[in-house]
């Protein structure tokens, strides 16, 4: 990780260096080496573009890391260690997670309001069950076959919705069962599968902090903070 941010930061050298610096906006490519590095640069430039986007926030002293680049590069005496960079970038990668995050929250607080008062309402209808960390789930069918332990491979197939109805996804839909490792889902199937003999489908209502919380897979319609509402029958257990 920590390489991986070096890398973007060197890279954003890089670019501020090509898009700030009027000698290299006019730097001649005479020979092979001169187009070699001014390829090398360019490479780094679109990478770091995108990265930055990504990030949102371009909001950094150019100036400061083109020195940080130069002395690295060039092997000379940091103003910084690397340790002690390495502590910043991390301090500093945690602070803008943590600024995204609050944005999130108020930005999405709407659907923590109606997920409460859904879960509120949910819990008195006939049939729902809540368990102790807050999911809720109603028995559609009941089985009669072995119930699914930590580290066995199931297979299932399900339907995912929000809260207003719009399916996300959907094996029916595809035309076939899915097998996954019943570890390696969000918590709410691991611990609603649990409850499942094999030949059972249920309903789960699972709320964001069982689920993808801030960070919901990206491409799909659910947002964060996002109920979801899983309808699972269960196959088999694939030991």
């Amino acid at each position: 990780m920590k390489k991986t941010i070096f890398i973007l930061f060197a890279g954003i050298a890089v670019l501020s260096a090509c898009t700030n610096s009027e000698s290299n906006s006019s730097a001649s490519l005479d020979s092979n080496v001169d187009s070699v590095s001014f390829a090398i640069g360019a490479s780094y430039g679109g990478n770091i573009n995108r990265q930055l986007k990504s990030l949102g926030d371009t909001n950094l002293n150019y100036d400061a890391m083109i020195v940080g680049f130069t002395q690295a590069l060039k092997e000379q005496d940091l103003l910084i260690s690397d340790e002690l960079g390495n502590e910043i970038i991390t301090d500093y990668m945690k602070m803008k997670d943590e600024e995204k995050r609050k944005e999130d929250i108020a930005k999405y607080s709407g659907n923590v309001s109606v997920s409460e008062a859904f879960f509120n309402e949910n819990r008195g209808v006939d049939g729902v069950v809540e368990t102790e960390s807050g999911l809720q789930y109603k028995v559609i069918t009941m089985g009669e076959g072995e119930l699914p332990i930590d580290g066995d491979q199931v297979r299932v197939n399900y339907e995912g919705a929000l809260l207003d109805g719009q399916v996300f996804d959907s094996s029916y839909e595809r035309g076939e069962s899915t097998v996954f490792p019943i570890n390696r889902v969000i918590p709410g199937w691991t611990e609603g599968l649990k409850l499942m003999p094999v030949g059972s489908k249920f309903t789960f209502y699972i709320p964001a902090n069982l689920a993808y919380n801030e960070n919901p897979p990206p491409g799909t319609i659910i947002e964060p903070y996002s109920t979801l509402v899983f309808t699972v029958e269960l196959i088999a257990i694939e030991k």
